[in-house]
């Protein structure tokens, strides 16, 4: 941190320390009333600007590709009626691709009988066999 007369300037990347040091004496300093407000919301703007945005390219330079189930695996099958905890599982038999080669559907196996679903409602459970 750089002292400024009154006021202190954040160079660099916040560590925990600064961040400890800067809020304790935002409670502490009574003598400038203005100096709390102003030290939150300098905070504020570098956490928007830059953390936030490099979590946000982080993201979309590390991009996951969704989750789609193979042959054999054990997923549950959403149902917008019933809560969560409740939906059925299945097996997947076979997977369906569109006319653009993109899985878009799968059979699955249930305990009432065999059904097609679009992957998007199918959430493949992390069992490994």
């Amino acid at each position: 941190m750089h002292n400024c007369g009154n006021k202190q300037r954040i160079r660099g990347p916040l560590t925990a320390d600064e961040i400890n040091r800067a809020l304790s004496t935002c409670i502490k300093d009574e003598h400038h009333k203005s100096y709390p407000t102003t030290t939150i919301q300098h905070f504020r703007t570098r956490w928007k600007n830059e953390y936030l945005t490099s979590l946000r390219e982080y993201h979309k330079l590390h991009q996951r590709l969704p989750d789609i189930p193979k042959v054999g695996d054990v997923v549950l099958i959403h149902d917008d009626n019933i809560h969560r905890t409740r939906w059925p599982p299945a097996v997947v038999d076979e997977l369906i691709a569109g006319t653009d080669g993109f899985v878009r559907a799968a059979r699955v196996i249930t305990s009432r009988g065999v059904t097609i679903r679009p992957v998007k409602k199918l959430y493949p459970l992390e069992i490994c066999e």
